[in-house]
């Protein structure tokens, strides 16, 4: 049942992150950019909660859940390294994508130097 909830929080984001990027280009009025805002932060927020509280039972799970974690940050920065570099090339960098990509990677350092030092 938690699984189904938490696919279910996942799924709903992505709808509303695909609202966001406006792709049937409706001017938004100003309420309900605001809206979409607040739905989309609590929603992240949600979705966040259950990736903290992840937990692995046995140690194929927790195989799955490493898995899955890499996977994510894979796909994270390459989005994000294409994106920097195809603004690169229009000679416009967005500093969000930069700031993006610097705070997994610091994120990924700090992470494996804490799991060194105190294991």
């Amino acid at each position: 049942m938690q699984q189904r909830f938490e696919l279910a929080i996942g799924l709903v984001l992505l709808l509303v992150l695909v609202v966001a990027a406006n792709p049937m280009h409706f001017l938004m009025p100003k309420s309900m950019t605001a809206v979409l805002v607040v739905v989309l932060a609590s929603l992240f927020l949600v979705f966040l909660s259950f990736v903290w509280r992840e937990r692995a039972e046995d140690e194929r799970e927790a195989i799955h859940i490493n898995k899955a974690g890499r996977l994510s940050f894979f796909v994270g920065s390459l989005v994000l390294v294409t994106g920097i570099g195809t603004q690169i090339t229009m000679h416009e960098v967005d500093p969000w994508l930069l700031a993006g990509l610097a705070s997994m990677v610091l994120a990924k350092l700090i992470s494996r130097l804490y799991q060194h030092y105190t294991s």
